[in-house]
This record gives structure tokens, sequence and C-alpha cells, in this order.
């Protein structure tokens, strides 16, 4: 069956339009992942290269031993190329404490974007008119996924290119070179991220068709941040560190969920069950 692109591509540019004018979403947009990206990485790179604050430095020269025999072969290897102590902790804050802290960034986006899918237009008093567009259901459904996936990879990829400038900046001092961003991390930034947006985004639409309000949807999608959270404190507590395989595993694993749960969802949705809800 071919697709009417221009139908789809009509409603991701409706929908973009709508949402670029509501401050308050374009507000968190902006907020988020300027805390996320800018200023918690930024700060904390900043304290352990300048050693304005050498109890931090000590505490891991301390407990690096610790640390090194939990660390994957890759990790070490790549450890091993840095002089000092003040280096590898600027390595490991950059490179890995904060990944998964920046996978928070896109999931969030598509989260913010996708409720508005469907719950936005029943808030706006617009469904009826979209229900009855001449277009199929799974182009509209396309449409919708569309809206919400390509802001959150765009924010993704510019995020990467801010993370990585802010901590090669930070890091200046005892680094004296540009050294970031890291395979491990580029493959973060192309891979599980947006996997991560897809498999999120796809759970958001199907609350979304079935939300009175965007409040209600993003309440309940909120719980999708709930796996990233557990992940954060997996890598805080060394259980498991994001290097290359790990990231290439479970981007895979969640790439197989995500195309399973849109597949699905593609499947179930039926205008005529939105129209029965008008």
């Amino acid at each position: 069956m071919s697709l009417n692109w221009r139908a789809i591509w009509t409603i991701v540019g409706k929908d973009l339009r709508l949402i670029r004018m509501n401050k308050n979403v374009l507000g968190s947009l902006i907020i988020l992942p300027l805390i996320f990206l800018v200023v918690m990485p930024g700060v904390m790179v900043y304290i352990a290269a300048s050693g304005s604050n050498p109890d931090v430095v000590n505490d891991f020269s301390e407990d690096f031993d610790l640390f090194y025999a939990s660390m994957p072969d890759g990790i070490r290897t790549e450890l091993q190329a840095y002089d000092s102590d003040a280096e590898r902790l600027v390595l490991l804050i950059s490179a890995y404490m904060f990944a998964p802290l920046f996978l928070m960034v896109p999931i969030m986006v598509s989260t913010t974007f996708g409720a508005d899918s469907f719950a936005g237009e029943h808030e706006r008093k617009t469904m009826e008119g979209l229900l009855y567009a001449p277009i199929t259901d799974l182009e509209l459904y396309l449409g919708k996924l569309l809206m919400a996936w390509i802001p959150a990879l765009l924010v993704a990829l510019l995020g990467g290119v801010i993370y990585a400038t802010v901590i090669n900046v930070a890091a200046w001092s005892v680094m004296e070179r540009v050294f970031f961003p890291n395979l491990s991390w580029l493959t973060l930034v192309l891979w599980f991220a947006p996997a991560v947006s897809a498999a999120g985004l796809a759970a958001v639409i199907f609350v979304s068709a079935r939300a009175k309000t965007v409040q209600e949807a993003i309440q309940v999608s909120s719980m999708l941040v709930i796996p990233v959270i557990l992940l954060i404190v997996a890598q805080m507590a060394g259980v498991i560190y994001l290097n290359v395989p790990t990231i290439l595993i479970m981007g895979a694993v969640v790439w197989a969920a995500a195309l399973v749960v849109l597949w699905l969802g593609a499947k179930r949705f039926q205008r005529g069950e939105l129209i029965a809800r008008l």
C-alpha cells in the first residue's frame, strides 16, 4: 500500500507549528536540556578538572582500585591512557556517569510531543476535523509519530554537540586538548538515544490517543523515565557501565521492543474508536 507522504508531512508541520506557539512546552524543552547537558555536567567536570575541590579527587584516588576492578576491560584500557587520577575522574564523569542522564533529554522531548499528539487535538477541540480528514489510519499514525520523534532526534544530536563542547571547555585545564566525545558516547547518541526515544514514543502515542488532556497523557507517560532512572542508579553504583558493547546490545533490545510496540500500535490504531469518544 502506497502512503501519501505529503499528507503525513502536512500533519507533522501543522503539529510542530502549534507546539512552537506553546510557551510552556518550549520552556521545558529549553530548561531541561540546559540543566542536564550544560549546568550539571559542566559544574562537576570543572570541579574535578580544576582541583577546586581536592577532596573529590582524593576520595576517587582512594576508591579507584575498587572502581577499576569492577570496570569492563574496554573502559580500563581507555583509562590507562590517562596519566592522572584527575584526568580519569573527568573521563568517568563525562563519558560514563552522565551517559544515562543524557538519555533523559530525548525521552522527555518525545514524551512531551507525543503526549500532545492526540490529547492535544482533543484539548484544542480539533480532533473531529483531524479524524475526518481524507487520509488513512496509518498515515495519521505515522504523521503523529514523526511529529514527536523528529524533534527528539534533533535535540539528541544538538544536545550531544552542546554537551561535548561544555565538557571539553570545562576540562581544558587538566586535559589541555579536545578529548570528547569518545566512541561510547557517539554510540550512545547515534544508536541508543534514538531507540529510547522511539520506544518511549510508542507508548506515549498509545496513551495520548486515549487521554482527554495533554496533562493527563504526560502524567501517565512520565512512568517511562523509571527505566532510565534505574539505569542511572546502576551506573552510579558500578553495577553496569555503558561501554560500546553494552550500548550496542541494549540499543538492539530497545530498538526491537520499539519496533514491536510501534507495529502493534499501528495495527490497533483505528479512528473509529477515537470518533466514538468525541
